[in-house]
């Protein structure tokens, strides 16, 4: 529309361009009515990948990116909803995981009927597989005192383990494989 319409830099920038979100920012969402859903839509899945070698430990790195993930998920709920519930940081329907990596990957089976959660280890970074069925997958409220339990204990946990060369690339691949595994169940659940 003539409106929306601006003069350019000499470099064919916008001179709007810092005053107009969608042209500065990384990611705009839509709301897309119910009428064009051709399915229910899924809840999110975040699966946090922590890199527990010996340079992440010894510079702080895994100290911080566990408290940054208790703070994204659970600071500040306190203070209760209108309803009298817990305002919750994410989503209905959101569920988290965790996989850590060094010269291994680790994943964590979180479920909230365990006392603890579960430490499983991968050591064939060749032909990395997701070795949990149910649980790495959770709600981060049913499953509360198992996330916070694990991330204030990561730090203590891998101090003593020095392994320098972290596998990212197998817990990449192993991390998508484990997204396309729960949605595609998911998607099972709900349809059949």
């Amino acid at each position: 529309p003539p409106e929306y319409f601006c003069a350019t830099t000499p470099q064919g920038a916008r001179v709007d361009r810092e005053q107009r979100p969608e042209l500065m920012r990384g990611t705009v969402e839509f709301l897309v009515p119910k009428e064009y859903w051709s399915k229910e839509p899924v809840g999110l899945r975040w699966l946090f990948l922590i890199d527990v070698g010996q340079e992440a430990f010894n510079k702080g790195f895994l100290e911080a990116f566990c408290e940054g993930i208790m703070a994204a998920l659970y600071g500040g709920d306190e203070e209760p909803a209108e309803n009298g519930e817990i305002k919750r940081k994410i989503p209905p329907g959101s569920r988290v995981g965790f996989v850590t990596f060094d010269k291994d990957i680790h994943f964590y089976n979180m479920n909230p009927a365990l006392d603890q959660a579960q430490m499983m280890i991968m050591p064939d970074i060749e032909d990395p597989f997701v070795p949990l069925g149910e649980g790495l997958f959770v709600d981060p409220y049913e499953a509360k005192s198992n996330i916070t339990s694990l991330l204030s204990q990561l730090p203590a946990l891998f101090s003593q383990v020095k392994n320098p060369e972290p596998a990212l690339l197998p817990t990449l691949n192993a991390a998508l494989a484990a997204l396309e595994k729960d949605i595609d169940e998911e998607v099972y659940r709900l349809y059949g």
